[in-house]
């Protein structure tokens, strides 16, 4: 004889067995999120385990695959717009720090400064590049010539005054703390 606890306990976990694998997202649907939201380093891990673990599944290698095509794409517009505007090659240092490839982001920045050395988005994402990296007298530099390209950016004075404070001169960052707030009333 089978003990009505023991058949309560297992009418309630199937009944509640569908609603909890819904519920958990899969490695496929975190992976698509996290690409979607532009998170596209996180994503790959998600995407790889959903593939490998369904290998017949073209899904996960379709999405898995969508940033490599991006890449592919952004360097395309690269050589078309190299000598005509800095914002291709700011989007693709962009699109290579929301990787976590912080390296190759410099280089693609330092690369847009050498033909448009007053832009300042590069100078701005460069000197954030190189904050997330802790190279702030590398950093530095850059940002304060991103504030004196565009005074009116909050983002590149919130980011100098981070720098000053991180490298230990907060009566520096101050004033740009307080440029920072202003905008953001």
């Amino acid at each position: 004889m089978v003990c009505p606890t023991l058949w309560l306990s297992f009418f309630v976990a199937q009944a509640f067995l569908p609603v909890w694998l819904y519920a958990q997202p899969s490695d496929y649907d975190r992976g698509v999120a996290l690409f979607q939201k532009g998170d596209h380093a996180a994503a790959v891990p998600y995407l790889r385990r959903a593939a490998e673990a369904h290998p017949q599944d073209a899904q996960a290698w379709k999405a898995l695959g969508k940033a490599s095509e991006a890449e592919r794409e952004f360097r395309g517009v690269m050589v078309l717009a190299r000598n005509a505007d800095a914002q291709p090659g700011v989007a693709l240092g962009l699109f290579l720090v929301r990787q976590g490839r912080f390296e190759e982001a410099i280089a693609q920045f330092d690369e847009v400064l050498k033909r448009f050395p007053s832009s300042s988005d590069a100078h701005l994402h460069l000197g954030r590049a190189l904050l997330e990296l802790g190279r702030l007298e590398s950093a530095i530099p850059h940002l304060e010539r991103a504030v004196a390209l565009d005074a009116g950016s909050p983002q590149a004075h919130l980011l100098l005054a981070k720098a000053y404070v991180r490298s230990g001169r907060p009566a520096e960052a101050q004033p740009h703390f307080d440029v920072a707030a202003k905008s953001a009333q």
